[in-house]
């Protein structure tokens, strides 16, 4: 092959290849030129319409959270709370406490579904007074469940002595309450107080079955201020609660020890 006449048809081959290179990059800058300048993005992205459906559903939820009883804010986050609110009313409605609610709502929000038939607003139900217990049933519950309690009148259970720990007459959803920590929270769980004399009187106190008082430790001071939903004040004592109870850190004025004092409020 004459050498010249190769170099010559190389030439020509590169002349070709940016003939096209410099076509393709005009096409390009034509095609932007005519789409114009790209929008310029917005200082507050809006919600997308599937975003605020999903909000509606959520505060949905929690207002008939609220009307059955378990605190949340209405305020369309599905936080802490309001995850710790649905699994609080699964598990008293025979569910399993996932949190999560569209395990039973496959398409959406499905008021036919069994979770928000269940939370429908509830029915007026006739009062009913909650089954007492004695002594001696109390102390077997609490044993089974790996509740512990303690006495500082050497181990006193007599419910007319103060500084006795007494279970008589407690209300079985009083005893349940601190029975139900244990399980939950997988905490140590000490009773320090029940029935016994020395509380403050009153128709929903110590005495009259309504309220059960435990040793503070960091597991269960954990557990209930991150799981329950956190109240007004009693005086100068913080509170949290739940839809059926109340969790007090109370620092009695007379110097005794600090403790939690829980109440049953239904």
């Amino acid at each position: 092959m004459n050498m010249p006449s190769t170099l010559a048809a190389a030439g020509a081959n590169r002349y070709v290849r940016m003939l096209l290179a410099l076509l393709a990059a005009a096409l390009i800058l034509t095609g932007l030129a005519a789409a114009g300048p790209a929008p310029a993005a917005s200082a507050t992205a809006k919600p997308s319409s599937k975003a605020k459906t999903e909000q509606e559903e959520v505060k949905e939820i929690q207002r008939r959270l609220v009307v059955h009883g378990y605190p949340v804010t209405v305020d369309g986050s599905y936080g802490a709370r309001t995850l710790y609110a649905v699994q609080d009313f699964q598990r008293d409605h025979g569910l399993a406490p996932t949190g999560f609610v569209h395990d039973f709502a496959p398409t959406g929000f499905d008021t036919n579904t069994t979770f928000f038939a269940l939370l429908a607003p509830p029915a007026k139900k006739p009062s009913r007074t909650p089954t007492r217990l004695t002594n001696t049933q109390a102390v077997s519950r609490l044993r089974a469940a790996g509740v512990t309690w303690h006495a500082s009148n050497n181990g006193c259970m007599d419910k007319d002595k103060r500084g006795c720990t007494s279970f008589t007459d407690i209300l079985a959803p009083t005893l349940d309450l601190a029975i139900d920590l244990k399980k939950r929270s997988g905490c140590d769980v000490t009773v320090t107080g029940g029935t016994e004399a020395g509380h403050n009187a009153g128709s929903r106190s110590h005495s009259e079955g309504y309220k059960i008082d435990i040793r503070p430790n960091p597991c269960i001071d954990k557990f209930i201020t991150s799981h329950m939903f956190r109240g007004p004040d009693r005086g100068n004592d913080p509170r949290w609660l739940t839809h059926s109870a109340e969790y007090v850190l109370e620092h009695p004025k007379n110097g005794g020890p600090v403790h939690w004092d829980i109440k049953y409020t239904l």
